[in-house]
């Protein structure tokens, strides 16, 4: 008779050992609070200085720039188009009255002067392929993988630069959002960390297409102070 033949025998278990790495991002690793709580602090002046402040107001703001660059109406300055989203961005939120207001601080922050090497120029002389926003980044490190969002990376004369929107109050008037101002926030804030954390992401994603050195290619951040209509370069 045949003989059923012998199962092979099993192989070895394989055995992986894995440290787990933790997820970080520039929220994670500063860990500090809106100074101010949500709204609780209001001034009757209708200006960008009287918007009410707090982490809400900060995501309703960058939710319109965003969504200016991502409808492309940046470039050409539809007025009517953002006003349009504005409204509907504020409408029915705690900013319900302040649209205004709040057209204005887009359509002069869209207007601002920025320094480059080449010449100021503004966001409104930017083209549309020209402009990269919410630009997603995910990096090791020694202490484990930083995760982020950047606002907004444009071109511009052969260089790079990022921007970010910023809707902190530094004070009742445009008069308070001079250098020494803006830059004490970035410190407070740890906003220089942020920037080098987002720097070097935007290294790691321009090193897939192009294959000059970073610091050729690299021309800075700009930093939005919304209020104030202000950057800080």
């Amino acid at each position: 008779p045949l003989k059923t033949p012998s199962p092979p025998p099993l192989p070895t278990p394989l055995s992986f050992s894995v440290t787990p790495q933790p997820l970080l991002s520039f929220s994670s690793l500063t860990k500090k609070q809106e100074r101010v709580s949500e709204f609780l602090e209001f001034n009757e002046s209708l200006t960008t200085h009287g918007i009410p402040r707090g982490a809400e107001t900060g995501v309703i703001l960058h939710h319109i720039f965003e969504q200016i660059c991502a409808r492309g109406l940046c470039a050409r300055f539809d007025a009517q188009a953002i006003a349009a989203l504005v409204e509907e961005d504020v409408s029915s939120t705690p900013l319900d009255g302040w649209q205004s207001v709040i057209f204005e601080m887009v359509k002069e922050t869209l207007h601002l002067s920025l320094p480059v090497e080449e010449g100021p120029f503004s966001l409104v002389d930017l083209q549309r392929d020209e402009v990269l926003q919410e630009v997603e980044f995910l990096y090791p490190t020694r202490e484990g993988f930083l995760k982020g969002f950047i606002d907004l990376a444009f071109e511009k004369g052969g260089k790079y630069y990022f921007l970010d929107w910023k809707s902190n109050y530094l004070g009742p008037d445009d008069a308070s959002y001079f250098q020494e101002n803006m830059e004490k926030c970035m410190e407070d804030h740890d906003y220089f960390l942020q920037a080098s954390i987002y720097a070097e992401g935007l290294k790691r994603y321009l090193a897939h297409f192009d294959s000059r050195p970073f610091s050729e290619t690299f021309g800075g951040a700009f930093y939005l102070f919304l209020r104030g209509r202000s950057v800080y370069y």
